[in-house]
């Protein structure tokens, strides 16, 4: 199945959203079909994504707190803590940004206008 979105996602991005996608549309159960309702397929692929972003980035975020905390000083291993941490941080903020482009997708999907006529301001 394609993820067809109007966002251009990374290639891991991609494979989660499609893995997911395909997931909920063989065997649809009440969340998944709740999500679709709530975000459409736009929203549901960007929700995906964030996932996809978040789960490494906590991951590595607390495996280099916690190489730091176990260094003990050596500035080598605290060096290599903080570079996990500083990864781990930067991908669990593009998740939170494709959390948030995630419920705007969804909120245009339900006030059932394209995504880009959702930027415009009507007067």
């Amino acid at each position: 199945m394609q993820v067809q979105i109007s966002h251009y996602l990374l290639p891991h991005e991609r494979w989660f959203a499609q893995l997911v996608l395909a997931q909920q549309s063989r065997r649809p159960t009440r969340t998944a079909l709740r999500l679709e309702r709530k975000y459409g397929p736009d929203g549901n692929a960007l929700l995906s994504a964030a996932h996809a972003d978040m789960l490494p980035g906590c991951l590595t975020y607390f495996a280099g707190t916690a190489l730091m905390i176990l260094s003990g000083g050596q500035a080598y291993l605290a060096g290599i803590g903080l570079a996990l941490y500083v990864i781990g941080l930067a991908l669990v903020i593009g998740g939170g940004i494709r959390a948030i482009q995630s419920t705007r997708a969804g909120r245009t999907f339900r006030s059932s206008r394209t995504f880009t006529d959702a930027s415009k301001v009507s007067e």
